[in-house]
């Protein structure tokens, strides 16, 4: 594969580059490492760019990726890039499809055809990850949206926020967040509210601790809030990401946590 010609886009300054392959790893003695940083220089200079990228090279899906093809994705790129994308296209296509172009040879050559078909390229990989780049564009339309200026804002996904305490059934809790997640495929968000100028015991900062690891095992989000007013945290985390559900568990009086909590939607 011919390497990228940074120096020659730059010196004809085109209004628009095509780039294929932004994750590409550039041979080594290039200027760059990678691919994806030649093609922000060539932005830094004012120069449009249309590239291509797979789903499995986005950084923050490649534990994802992994889990779903047991496959470890070398080759990645910043999320930031999508996130700065003026247009993200999604050229969808069955998994049948992308297996009779790869037979075809028009993905990889003859001798790797049939090893891509036993291990990546395996059908129920590339299910899981035509759902995982629909959903991502889905993301991406609902950031976007958040952005604008109408006041009512249509939520793509389910968002569930899990609201724990110290209390232990506060792990129970966080699970069954996580089961109704997973099952509506939506995302997680699991918020603990800790009082301003008071530490928690040795005790109570392990269970937090353990729920922000049980967190990221369910591939959730750990928000922490500072806030003697848990009410008012509860339901300005909500309207800030935006949830479509709430996870609460029976109310218990403790020096900090309400005996009751009414929510308002």
């Amino acid at each position: 594969m011919l390497e990228i010609d940074t120096g020659a886009i730059l010196a004809r300054s085109p209004q628009l580059a095509l780039v294929d392959e932004l994750a590409h790893t550039n041979i080594p003695g290039s200027d760059r490492e990678k691919r994806y940083q030649d093609v922000e220089l060539i932005l830094g200079a004012g120069i449009d760019v249309y590239s291509t990228l797979n789903i499995q090279h986005l950084e923050s899906l490649n534990d994802l990726v992994h889990k779903i093809s047991g496959v470890v994705v070398r080759e990645r790129v910043p999320d930031r890039l999508l996130d700065d994308a003026d247009e993200v296209i999604v050229i969808d296509i069955t998994p049948e499809t992308l297996q009779e172009r790869l037979q075809e040879g028009k993905i990889y050559a003859p001798d790797k055809i049939n090893q891509a078909l036993q291990n990546f390229f395996k059908r129920q990989n590339l299910v899981a990850l035509r759902e995982l780049a629909l959903r991502e564009v889905a993301n991406n339309i609902e950031e976007n949206s958040r952005h604008d200026q109408q006041t009512n804002h249509c939520a793509i996904h389910e968002r569930v926020l899990v609201c724990i305490s110290t209390y232990p059934n506060s792990i129970q809790l966080l699970r069954r967040g996580g089961r109704i997640a997973s099952q509506m495929n939506g995302r997680l968000f699991v918020l603990f509210v800790a009082p301003t100028n008071q530490f928690l015991s040795k005790l109570e900062a392990l269970h937090v601790e353990t729920c922000q690891h049980l967190t990221q095992e369910f591939e959730g989000e750990f928000i922490l809030q500072e806030s003697d007013d848990v009410v008012g945290a509860i339901a300005q985390v909500a309207v800030n990401y935006r949830i479509t559900q709430i996870v609460l568990g029976e109310s218990r009086r403790s020096r900090w946590y309400p005996s009751s909590i009414n929510l308002g939607r």
